[in-house]
């Protein structure tokens, strides 16, 4: 019923949730207001919602954790009434500010304005233009806290979020209690490089997602102008134009529901940045099909668990992701640090899980194993330390490497772009170079020093003819050579 009219509330939903179990019975009321549903013995937590109400667990709380168990035994009929709470409009602020060049320019630009819910999912709910002076307003609710993100009409600028940030992951958090103004953003401009990288976000389904895209430039950790940030259309495209020639990583991050992961060429999910496959980008020329296929959420639960995430010298670190992985090797659901290195991981069901984190530009091996279930254990916590670390490459596999070792490139054949994987046992003066039938040099992808490791690059051959041509690795005393093949 209403709880200020007694008014029956038709096609409410009620959910028996057991605190020892899995099965969850969902019913709902009739033109009376009326339920009933046949459960079998136990202990049951009960959840009623309905349009235009606030959801409520028995009797009249708003949290899991206060929630009221009901015991039924066998052979009981329990009647309850229960009342629920019409939903307030929100009040609706005002949040504003301006976007220019760096020389105070006024700038065309859309605005993006994405609500965070435990400092972590997101979803766009409002966005506006600027206007010929690049003033914009929008309007946003009361209570919620937001990121914002200005992406300019000219691409020959880099989009960005408040406050100069280059990813959402260490963006500014703005909660909104009144008229929000002076979020202004200066954009910088585009080096002059017609190159760029292109793909599509999907799930397994093959269906659009929508997401933040994140390049970040190995070797600048410290410089955010040589990270890109792009947002999917409404198929799941993305793309970056004019950029720093170099070896990227890519990040997507999508919208609530489903998964974050770095990309990898064999499509398999990660949030770890070491364990992502690095993408070549030339002075000129697009490296198109980087496609990420993201996972789905799996089942939300209401046990979470939350920490602290610092450096080595007690400092917070913001930004990081913290997964739960289960007993399946899957990632269930992830929280990204505040600025005080505060995370939550929210909506996990009952089992045992993995706890890890990572950052770009840190390390850690830590994990911490944690047990939840609906009866005392809702919540748990695991706090980690990341160490910071010089980024000279991605190395894939993070185990003791044994010998010398060039593997075949993935894919073979390939257009235009195609994986190159070796390993290293000793610090090595380290050469991987490509050569077409004549013996002439043609791409040299690897020149100096590095350290034990297995790493990956990737090589594309854009501006190459179709045709078979050879990469050689010398590293020490070895050298090894090994075929590809280039079919446009």
């Amino acid at each position: 019923m209403d709880n200020s009219t007694n008014a029956a509330i038709v096609n409410a939903k009620v959910a028996f949730i057991p605190v020892f179990g899995w099965d969850l019975t969902f019913v709902k009321t009739d033109s009376m207001g009326n339920f009933s549903a046949n459960l079998l013995p136990g202990t049951y937590l009960i959840y009623s919602n309905a349009s235009g109400y606030y959801p409520e667990f028995y009797n009249n709380v708003r949290n899991i954790f206060h929630a009221t168990k009901v015991q039924l035994n066998s052979g009981d009929s329990l009647s309850f009434a229960i009342t629920l709470q019409k939903k307030i409009v929100p009040v609706q602020h005002m949040l504003s500010g301006t976007v220019t060049d760096t020389a105070g320019n006024p700038l065309k630009a859309w605005i993006e304005v994405y609500n965070v819910a435990f400092n972590t999912y997101h979803w766009r709910y409002h966005h506006g233009v600027t206007d010929s002076a690049g003033h914009y307003s929008v309007n946003v609710r009361a209570g919620d806290t937001v990121v914002v993100f200005a992406h300019p009409f000219n691409h020959n600028y880099i989009p960005q979020f408040y406050n100069d940030k280059s990813n959402f992951m260490d963006a500014d958090r703005i909660a909104i209690s009144s008229d929000t103004s002076g979020i202004n953003f200066m954009l910088n401009h585009k080096p002059v490089y017609n190159n760029g990288i292109s793909g599509v976000v999907k799930n397994d389904s093959s269906m659009g997602v929508n997401a933040l895209i994140f390049a970040i430039r190995l070797n600048d950790r410290h410089d955010g102008h040589k990270r890109y940030s792009a947002v999917t259309d409404s198929l799941g495209n993305y793309s970056f134009t004019h950029m720093y020639p170099g070896s990227y990583i890519l990040l997507a991050v999508p919208e609530r529901n489903y998964e974050p992961t770095f990309f990898r060429y064999d499509g398999t999910q990660t949030l770890r940045w070491k364990d992502a496959d690095s993408v070549v980008v030339n002075s000129s020329g697009i490296v198109s099909g980087i496609n990420f296929t993201v996972a789905a959420d799996t089942d939300s639960g209401a046990d979470m668990v939350s920490g602290t995430i610092r450096d080595n010298s007690g400092n917070p670190v913001c930004g990081a992701f913290v997964f739960a992985v289960d007993n399946n090797q899957q990632i269930s659901a992830y929280g990204i640090s505040d600025a005080n290195g505060n995370y939550t991981i929210a909506g996990l069901v009952p089992g045992s899980y993995s706890i890890g984190t990572d950052k770009y530009g840190y390390t850690s091996d830590q994990t911490s194993n944690v047990s939840l279930d609906y009866n005392g254990n809702y919540t748990s916590s695991a706090s980690f330390t990341l160490s910071p670390v010089d980024v000279t490459s991605i190395n894939t596999a993070g185990t003791t490497v044994t010998n010398y070792q060039l593997y075949q490139n993935y894919p073979n054949p390939f257009n235009p772009t195609t994986v190159i994987k070796f390993s290293v046992p000793v610090a090595s003066r380290v050469s991987l170079k490509v050569y077409n039938v004549l013996g002439s040099e043609v791409a040299t992808l690897v020149n100096g020093e590095k350290p034990e490791g297995n790493y990956s690059v990737t090589f594309n051959g854009s501006n190459l003819a179709s045709g078979i041509y050879f990469y050689q690795l010398k590293a020490g005393n070895f050298i090894q050579t090994k075929k590809l093949v280039l079919m446009k």
